[in-house]
């Protein structure tokens, strides 16, 4: 252990002569017990070092107990002893009166051991982190810690709010995620200094209406509770406070909204039974909330957006996911700050050009949406950039694509090829006889048809031969996929003319299996598919 010892205070030597006043002991060099670093802090080569160690990272060692030598560190501000798993007690004599910062998450910490460690602290601690242990309740001793104004209690045992903490006036933030807490006390307003308060994943049914009280409040975080409809309990109006409350937070923050699938039971049980109810909370003074750089409505069902959205000029993070949206509006070229757009599980497959001027854009989540028309999803699989990229060149070019390609595809004798040319025949609608056994079509026809009053649009037509035969499987598996391919290529590109024919004999054997149909698509210069011909009545073929 001795040699170990001499090259842990050569590794604290170098860390501190260039005027570091933090030393971390990394466990992928020395493991470190108990013992071991005792031995180290009451070295005579230590002593001299002492008085400059203001941190002190020992993370992911061995250490049970903290040694009483600790207190040997005069001016120790910080000391972080996370991850050492089975830290259960302190030494007696173990004295950190100057400490500020205690982190001890990850260490499975009881609620009895939490005592001897807050007994070795004097009360001017600021700071307490908790988190991940195995606390049911917290000692009447943490009262005395008057200036603590920081506590993380997260992924604990504690199933009631802990009353202690309400004699803690100089609390700031509070977190409390991933516990079990099914109720919240009604004297909240007593923390009147507290501006975070986090309670996700619990086990919460109502909120106490004190919490609208607590004008301070700047973040206030619910997510994952079984909420009742009910907001605020013993309150005449609860669904107009819970807004009103909401509201605040949004205000006193300046930066986060965030009105998620928890909440949308609030505003489903009111009695036109719609979402929309949740959006007043920033249409209704989008003045007051030029601040805000973060929007999350999520699961809401909702269908449209309001415009005020698009006033939030510092809006850097928009998550809309999991709602009802079929289109994203243009004034979405107002946010110039955005840089994360959420989208996902919405009916959205295409993205208006007017998105190209968001240059800050990094972001874009679109999982659990259609297949995408325009940007083609080839260019959304191929990121941001190229997305940003190709909604620009839409934005400065104002060039139509006109070129589409018609597939008629059917059984043989279904009557495909009078179609296409009753289509060309614009004259007279209508296709001169096809003699059965010698007109018929064999493999793939393409024919131009540049229709009068199309607005310059030019069809590739594709007639595809239907006679009767058996695909083989792997052909038959191609031809499956085509439907929901054809109804992207904007036109038929030179080298698949020689493809098509190539495969004709094959395909056509499979045209007795496939129905007869129409595919068209092309792009108008804003970016959106226009669907042509949708009534067909004016064709009579004739046979």
């Amino acid at each position: 252990m001795e040699e170990k010892v001499e090259t842990i205070l050569r590794s604290i030597e170098e860390q501190l002569s260039d005027g570091n006043d933090k030393v971390s002991f990394q466990p992928k060099e020395t493991v470190l017990t108990t013992e071991m670093l005792s031995a180290v802090l009451q070295h005579p080569d230590f002593e001299p070092k002492a008085g400059l160690i203001k941190s002190m990272v020992l993370r992911g060692h061995q250490l049970d107990a903290l040694p009483s030598s600790l207190g040997n560190i005069p001016n120790l501000k910080k000391l972080d002893v996370r991850q050492n798993q089975g830290l259960k007690a302190v030494e007696p004599g173990c004295f950190l009166n100057h400490l500020d910062v205690f982190d001890a998450g990850e260490v499975g910490m009881s609620s009895s051991s939490l005592s001897g460690f807050l007994s070795a602290f004097k009360p001017g601690v600021t700071r307490l982190e908790l988190d991940i242990n195995q606390l049911n309740e917290l000692p009447a001793v943490l009262s005395k810690f008057v200036a603590l104004n920081r506590m993380n209690l997260n992924a604990n045992s504690l199933t009631m709010f802990p009353p202690v903490v309400l004699e803690m006036p100089s609390l700031r933030e509070l977190l409390m995620n991933s516990n079990r807490i099914e109720h919240l006390p009604d004297d909240f307003k007593l923390l009147t200094g507290l501006t975070a308060l986090e309670l996700k994943q619990n086990s919460l049914r109502s909120l106490p209406a004190s919490l609208a009280q607590m004008k301070s409040l700047a973040r206030f975080l619910y997510d994952e509770n079984p909420l009742d409809s009910c907001a605020f309990r013993n309150t005449p109006s609860p669904w107009e406070e819970f807004k009103g409350f909401l509201q605040q937070i949004c205000v006193q923050s300046g930066q986060t909204f965030s009105f998620d699938a928890v909440a949308q039971e609030f505003v489903a049980s009111q009695q036109d039974g719609t979402y929309a109810q949740a959006l007043p909370i920033i249409t209704s003074n989008p003045d007051r909330l030029q601040n805000i750089t973060d929007v999350r409505l999520v699961g809401l069902a909702l269908e449209d957006l309001p415009p005020q959205l698009f006033q939030l000029k510092k809006l850097q993070f928009l998550s809309l996911a999991r709602n009802r949206l079929r289109q994203i509006p243009h004034s979405i070229e107002e946010l110039a700050m955005l840089e994360t757009l959420d989208i996902s599980f919405n009916p959205i497959n295409i993205l208006p050009a007017s998105m190209g001027v968001l240059t800050r854009l990094k972001t874009l989540r679109t999982r659990g949406t259609p297949w995408f028309l325009n940007p083609p999803q080839e260019i959304l699989d191929s990121g941001v950039d190229k997305v940003l990229v190709y909604l620009r060149e839409i934005l400065q070019d104002k060039v139509s694509n006109k070129k589409i390609l018609l597939v008629a595809m059917g059984a043989g004798e279904a009557g495909k090829t009078s179609m296409v040319n009753a289509l060309i025949n614009e004259a007279s609608g209508t296709s001169k006889h096809i003699d059965a056994e010698t007109g018929r079509t064999i493999g793939i026809d393409i024919k131009a048809w540049l229709p009068t009053e199309g607005d310059g649009l030019e069809f590739s037509a594709m007639d595809v031969g239907g006679q009767v035969g058996a695909p083989p499987p792997f052909m038959a598996a191609v031809l499956s996929f085509i439907p929901s391919v054809l109804p992207f290529m904007s036109a038929v590109p030179p080298f698949m003319h020689a493809v098509l024919r190539f495969m004709g004999p094959t395909l056509c054997r499979a045209g007795a299996t496939l129905h007869c149909a129409l595919y068209t698509h092309a792009l108008s210069s804003s970016g959106q598919p226009t669907r042509v011909l949708d009534n067909l009545d004016r064709l009579r073929p004739v046979h």
